[in-house]
């Protein structure tokens, strides 16, 4: 800890973890060395990692890893909306970055209380509930007059043209139209044209309309919080990030823009630079100094640091394979549309069941309102996977690739003129249990292969033809029944032979008419009886 004597006698410290320390010269009989303290929180950014975090918060998950952290020291504060998130991915990243970017699309800030003993990390999601600083909000303001009490100095607005409103859309499988949220700014700038910013969240960017208004409303203080601010030096050594101050005593507040009401002039302190020395080389005429370059909001603008302010958005644009996943003692795992549970490579925490993954959509070749293809992904099965947006909470099956646990149902190459599908019976069916339809394309060797593991149901709503142009052979191996409602015609052009083993009945309700152009042989071995 290093400790700074306030003007009031009173001690603050800025602890800190020593991440550099290095030797820079010997110099009148002393050794000058330099050292870099960081907050705990910066080990997180000597970590990498992939994994999944099913249905927590941002808040849970921040317990979680910070809980990995054996320095860690923090809480949180009105955080505002945290909804459940499904399945949320950290993807070769490092756990700083990771939690920073979930904090920012939330549009969270922290800052650290600091102590002789240690310091520790607040987390807030509303920066206008922010407390004064130390001893109190108060800071006069010194101007050029010679004030000799500690306070704000060079105070100076910095404005930056922005953006004048904030759309969004986003769109959701299970509600399969466009969800549209938009904002305007609270923001007065003047003459200037309309400047929209228009972007697509991507699938499942917020969940309905409400999420969406806070969507745009986030996204849009973070355009406010960056178009204006305001720049001081100081020689008060309370200033500290994460609190608020009001100037008294400005003389310039009319052309500043402020109201002298509480309102208008309590800033909420962004950054802070520290500069000071102390007198220990006396005899070589050093004194103490110190000075603080601070940057400031209007503690009743929200701050919104924006997302990329201290992170990285990982995105996966290649492909990537996962295995199918599901409970014990189960084949096949689905849901009303079709999709998988999926076990991905890098899970080392995955459990290989239900529990690795949230449900993952699986694409068709055909995909219509109840008409299309369906071919459920089975458990074991390795499937490729593709993210939409690039984004890793967004995963999407897009085809299947055999291995050597799951080899191709024919035997290749030794096949390799073969074309077709092999399904496998389920539950706790074999090689030899499917349905198949198989097409030979060897030359002069051509058959499409028909198989029906039990049933077979043929419906025609209209006219069938056949054609053989060779023999045609047909073996029932048990009954067979054939109903024709209307008439029936059989046209032989050369012999039939008809031979039945055992007795034939044959009835006609109504006349019957044989024509025999020539002879005619009849050969009862018993008796005939014709009424």
């Amino acid at each position: 800890s290093i400790e700074l004597l306030r003007d009031d006698g009173s001690s603050r410290f800025f602890n800190g973890h020593v991440f550099e320390f290095r030797f820079v010269k010997n110099e009148g009989g002393f050794a000058y060395y330099d050292m870099v303290l960081l907050p705990w929180l910066a080990f997180l950014r000597l970590t990498r990692n992939n994994r999944l975090f099913h249905f927590k918060t941002v808040e849970q998950q921040t317990a979680q890893l910070l809980g990995e952290c054996p320095h860690a020291d923090w809480r949180s504060q009105q955080l505002g909306s945290d909804p459940v998130m499904t399945d949320a991915c950290q993807f070769d990243e490092s756990n700083y970055n990771y939690l920073h970017r979930r904090w920012e699309a939330l549009g969270w800030h922290y800052w650290y209380e600091h102590s002789k003993s240690g310091h520790t990390l607040v987390i807030s999601g509303d920066s206008t509930a922010c407390e004064p600083l130390d001893g109190g909000a108060a800071v006069p303001w010194k101007g050029d007059a010679g004030v000799r009490e500690p306070g704000v100095q060079g105070l100076t607005p910095v404005r930056n043209v922005a953006s004048t409103s904030f759309s969004a859309s986003s769109f959701d499988f299970k509600r399969p139209r466009p969800q549209m949220a938009d904002t305007p700014t609270l923001n007065q700038q003047g003459d200037i044209p309309p400047l929209e910013v228009y972007e697509y969240a991507g699938a499942y960017g917020y969940a309905d309309a409400g999420a969406g208004r806070d969507y745009v409303r986030r996204r849009m203080e973070e355009i406010e919080a960056a178009a204006k601010h305001f720049v001081a030096v100081s020689d008060f050594r309370g200033m500290q990030p994460g609190r608020y101050f009001q100037l008294t005593g400005h003389v310039m507040s009319e052309s500043f823009g402020l109201v002298d009401d509480g309102d208008d002039t309590s800033f909420l302190v962004l950054e802070v630079r520290h500069s000071a020395s102390n007198n220990f080389e006396t005899q070589q005429g050093q004194v103490s100094h110190y000075q603080a370059q601070l940057s400031c909001l209007r503690k009743k603008v929200p701050w919104r640091p924006g997302r990329s302010h201290n992170s990285i958005e990982p995105k996966i644009y290649g492909l990537q394979t996962a295995i199918v996943v599901g409970p014990a003692g189960e084949e096949i795992h689905t849901d009303e549309y079709g999709r998988v549970r999926v076990q991905f490579h890098w899970d080392r925490e995955g459990t290989f069941d239900d529990k690795s993954s949230a449900w993952v959509r699986v694409a068709s070749t055909w995909a219509g309102s109840n008409f299309g293809f369906v071919a459920i992904p089975r458990i074991g099965q390795e499937v490729l996977v593709q993210f939409l947006d690039g984004n890793p909470d967004r995963p999407l099956i897009t085809g299947r690739v055999y291995n050597q646990d799951n080899m191709p149902p024919w035997e290749l190459p030794a096949n390799k003129t073969q074309t077709g599908i092999l399904s496998r019976s389920s539950k706790g069916g074999g090689y030899e249990n499917a349905n198949a339809i198989r097409f030979e394309d060897k030359k002069g060797q051509e058959e499409v292969w028909l198989h029906a593991e039990k049933d077979q149901r043929i419906e025609v709503e209209h006219d069938e033809s056949h054609w053989v142009g060779h023999d045609r052979s047909k073996t029932i191996d048990h009954d067979e029944t054939v109903h024709v409602k209307h008439d029936r015609t059989e046209t032989v052009d050369h012999d039939e032979t008809i031979t039945v083993h055992n007795d034939r009945k044959e009835r006609v309700d109504h006349n019957e008419t044989i024509s025999i152009g020539d002879n005619r042989t009849e050969d009862v071995g018993q008796n005939e009886t014709i009424t």
